[in-house]
């Protein structure tokens, strides 16, 4: 065999076993919150469109006119729209002992032109997460902060 070719086949392998090796020992790494955090929102999100809903409809009220007019447009139309356009941003994970706080915030827009409510109604939920390693210890909606409104 050619000197150069054999150096060149050895250098190849000797790059692929650094290549796998690195790699290997990437997968020890601890998990990023932030990708935690992600792919609980994932994972959950039929169920953040549920307590979305229920969260509008306890913030208009059970007997309001806002409140009586979604219930005319139906609770799964609204539920499915929210989840269309349910949107996602993530804080910064702050480090909390050993695990890490990571605020999840859903975010959607829903235009309505249905019944008697003609507009965008907007809706934002906060959650907090607690996690550690690769899994969601606790999340915990911040009620104070979520915001529910319609404008024209």
């Amino acid at each position: 065999m050619n000197k150069k070719l054999l150096i060149f086949v050895g250098v190849a392998i000797a790059v692929g076993v650094i290549v796998g090796v690195w790699a290997a020992s990437g997968s020890d790494s601890p998990p990023d919150p932030k990708q935690v955090a992600r792919q609980w929102v994932s994972d959950k999100t039929d169920a953040v469109s549920e307590e979305t809903l229920r969260l509008v409809l306890d913030a208009l009220g059970e007997e309001g006119v806002l409140a009586t007019a979604i219930a005319e447009l139906g609770g799964e139309w609204l539920e499915d729209r929210i989840h269309e356009n349910l949107s996602w941003t993530f804080s910064e994970p702050v480090p909390r002992g050993d695990s890490h706080m990571v605020v999840a915030t859903g975010a959607a827009q829903v235009q309505v032109d249905r019944g008697p409510i003609k507009g965008s109604l907007t809706i934002t939920i906060p959650t907090e997460l607690t996690i550690q390693g690769d899994s969601v210890l606790e999340a915990r909606l911040l009620a104070d902060e979520v915001s529910v409104s319609i404008s024209n």
